[in-house]
Formats: C-alpha cells, sequence, structure tokens
C-alpha cells in the first residue's frame, strides 16, 4: 500500500565541485577536443537507457547546428556493445559524437557544467543522479520524463513523455534555439539541485526509524 512507502531521495556527493561554465567548455576543449557548443550524456548504455532515441534526437539538433556535438561518458565496458550498435545504425553524424569512456569526479563536474544540457533518453530511471548532478552544476536536463526524473528535475528541465521520441528531438531544438529558455531553467537548476541533500537524507531516515520504533 503507498501509505507504507515512504522514499528518502538521494542527494549529490558533497565533494562534488563543478567549476564554471566557462572552465568546463575549456577542458572539454582541452582534454577532448569538444567545440564550444555540447550535449552531455552520462550513464551507462543497457538497453533501457535508449541510446537509439537519444542518438536520434541529437542528429535532428545537429542538422540545424553544425557546430553541435554530443559527449557521451560512461564506462566502456561489456555494456558498451548497445552503444556501438546504436552508432552504427542511427543517422547522428559520427563525427560530432565524442565517446570519452569514463572520467574522474573532477573531469566529471566540468563536462556537467560546460555542457548546454544534460541529454536524458532513459526509459526508466530509480531516481536520476545524473540528472541531480547536472542541477548541480547549473546545466538543465532535456529529456523523457520517466522513473524518477521528473520528481528529480521539476522546474529546472524540459520534460517530455518517455518513448515519444519526436517530441524529445523537439524538445531539444527548442531548447537550443530559445536563450531565454535555456536561461531561465539554467537559473533554476542548482536551486532545485540544493533541495536534495544527504543531511536532509539522514534526518528522514531517522524519522522513520522513529516512526517505527513508536
Amino acid at each position: 500500500p503507498a501509505d507504507r512507502v515512504i522514499v528518502v531521495a538521494e542527494a549529490v556527493d558533497s565533494e562534488f565541485d563543478p567549476p564554471s561554465a566557462a572552465d568546463g567548455r575549456a577542458l572539454a576543449r582541452a582534454r577532448f577536443g569538444v567545440p564550444e557548443r555540447y550535449v552531455l550524456y552520462v550513464g551507462q548504455f543497457d538497453p533501457r537507457k535508449n541510446m537509439r532515441g537519444l542518438l536520434r534526437a541529437f542528429a535532428a539538433a545537429a542538422d540545424r547546428d553544425r557546430d553541435l556535438r554530443l559527449v557521451i561518458v560512461g564506462e566502456l565496458g561489456k555494456l558498451s556493445s548497445h552503444l556501438r550498435e546504436a552508432l552504427e545504425n542511427e543517422r547522428a553524424p559520427r563525427d560530432r559524437v565524442i565517446v570519452t569512456g569514463f572520467v574522474d569526479e573532477p573531469t566529471l563536474a566540468a563536462l556537467y557544467a560546460g555542457a548546454e544540457c544534460l541529454l536524458h533518453a532513459a526509459f526508466l530511471e530509480g531516481f536520476g543522479l545524473t540528472a541531480l548532478e547536472a542541477l548541480a552544476a547549473g546545466t538543465a536536463v532535456v529529456g523523457y520524463a520517466g522513473g524518477a526524473v521528473a520528481e528529480v528535475v521539476g522546474d529546472a528541465g524540459l520534460l517530455v513523455p518517455t518513448g515519444e521520441d519526436d517530441a524529445l528531438a523537439n524538445a531539444l531544438g527548442r531548447f537550443l534555439d530559445d536563450e531565454a529558455l535555456r536561461s531561465g531553467l539554467r537559473a533554476r537548476a542548482r536551486p532545485r539541485a540544493r533541495v536534495f541533500s544527504w543531511d536532509r537524507a539522514a534526518d528522514e531516515t531517522l524519522a522513520v526509524y522513529r516512526s517505527v520504533a513508536r
């Protein structure tokens, strides 16, 4: 029963320390050859992450912006075969997709900070930690509202119904084309991220134990 379920949300690591957006872009350019404008994906590559849908959305945006790049960050283990398959079968311009593999936390924080947005096409997420990390770096989220992502992102992103590829592509294009929209969402990103903290998680967990012990 729903009245017997209590959700205690995660938070971003207290040592997560993103630089400015300009410094993030500078690192992306120096380390990975990324031009000024890029959208970011961070995560694994199993089927529920929907790399094909993500690449289709990027391809539509890339058709309109020749300078745009997609930076993909994630451990290139056994599940990376799904990424390779998506890159081989979707029409995304391969020369504008940059796969970094695993990166350390300072590099990841910088990549978040420098990105135009985090592109999130997963069909299902238990929480959406990468979305929260993006917000903590001042970067908005464009993606599907599946799982808990909508609860995490709130009003700091542009979300569409899960599985609607055309809607995702249109949302990304709208975000990139509308400077006022981008600025507004970015301004909400860090305040939204601050709603989630480990202090709050600890307090809520303790409250659960106290309620059970009564």
